[in-house]
Formats: structure tokens, C-alpha cells, sequence
């Protein structure tokens, strides 16, 4: 089946999937991970319009389904729970 894409994706969250999920990474540079984190949802959101402002926030213009999210074992939830280490 289809899986998250990888480009973009933090080594720690890799390291993480390939252990099955069970230890949680070890996030040594929260700045740099946090780069590549935003990096990452970026190229997973490439079907909708998302910029990043002066302030780093986030938009979103246009719409789109969540099709690009809900692939592999647990999808979206490897999302969040990589937010969750960080």
C-alpha cells in the first residue's frame, strides 16, 4: 500500500518507524528538527497551497482532500505523534 513519503522527513522520525514505534526518538536539536518537521509537511501537503509568512506561520489557500495523509499503518497519526516528541 501506499506510505508517507520520506522526503523532507526528520532522521529521528525514520529511526522511530523503523523500530516499530516503540522507543521515541531522541530529538538532540529541537530547532533543526523543527525545520525539517515543517519542511516535511510541507512536501506532504504539496496538493494544497501552503506558504510560510514572515512569522512562520503556516496558510493554507484553496482546498483539498486528506487523501495524501491517510496512507500506510497509521498515517496521519505518525504525523502527530512526531509532533508529540518533539
Amino acid at each position: 500500500g501506499k506510505v508517507l513519503a520520506s522526503k523532507g522527513r526528520p532522521t529521528e522520525v525514520g529511526w522511530w518507524i523503523q523500530r516499530a514505534r516503540r522507543t521515541p526518538p531522541k530529538i538532540k536539536k529541537a530547532d533543526v528538527f523543527a525545520t525539517l518537521w515543517i519542511g516535511w509537511w510541507i512536501e506532504l501537503n504539496t496538493k494544497w497551497p501552503v506558504a510560510a509568512g514572515p512569522d512562520k506561520m503556516l496558510t493554507m489557500e484553496g482546498q483539498s482532500g486528506w487523501e495524501g495523509l491517510t496512507t500506510g499503518v497509521n498515517g496521519l497519526l505518525s504525523i502527530l505523534t512526531s509532533l508529540k516528541c518533539w
